[in-house]
């Protein structure tokens, strides 16, 4: 159908790479070479293209390429979109490069920084096992964030970093939630607390 097509445009050249995207490891190459066909027939990526671009990349823990696609988004001026840069700095994580990840999520503007953008950098402490960076990301999120309530996925980072580096008490008072306390729970059973 899109070989097909006489026009072109970037929600077809983006809803295909989505496509590849979504079907897992073996397409995430074609999505990626698609990005890179879009740009050189001169069709301008948006925030969704770029987003799709970079997670195909962070699938692939393919930092190098991502920095190509992070430079394009700088000169189109979409770098600083929430979404993009979220993604990026889950590309980054992935790929080991926390420095880079820290650095996309310092450029964000306060306002941008989000439940979501704060949980996506919290993992990549967590994933890199930086347990002591994590927690006291958590704690400048829990002091700056006062509008923002942690989720789910940010406390069971926070509960992964702490029995990363054994510091379980920390884990405990990230917040009085279900999850933590079900987490809490499940590694006394298992002689860990």
């Amino acid at each position: 159908m899109f070989d097909g097509m006489a026009e072109r445009d970037v929600v077809s050249w983006t809803a295909l790479m989505s496509g590849y995207s979504g079907a897992g490891r073996p397409r995430l190459r074609l999505a990626v070479s698609l990005f890179h066909d879009m740009c050189h027939r001169g069709v301008p990526p948006n925030a969704f293209t770029f987003s799709t671009a970079v997670s195909a990349r962070a699938r692939l823990a393919d930092a190098g390429l991502g920095r190509k696609v992070h430079a394009r988004a700088e000169v189109e001026r979409y770098a600083s979109d929430t979404v993009v840069a979220t993604v990026l700095i889950d590309m980054y994580g992935k790929a080991g490069n926390v420095k880079s990840a820290r650095a996309v999520f310092d450029g964000m503007a306060a306002l941008a920084r989000n439940v979501v953008s704060r949980g996506s950098m919290l993992s990549v402490y967590a994933q890199n096992v930086l347990g002591c960076e994590a927690i006291q990301f958590f704690a400048e999120f829990r002091t700056e964030s006062n509008f923002m309530a942690p989720n789910y996925f940010m406390q069971s980072s926070v509960v992964n970093a702490c029995a990363g580096i054994g510091r379980l008490g920390v884990g405990k008072s990230a917040r009085n939630s279900p999850l933590v306390w079900a987490w809490m729970q499940w590694l006394g059973c298992c002689g860990f607390v």
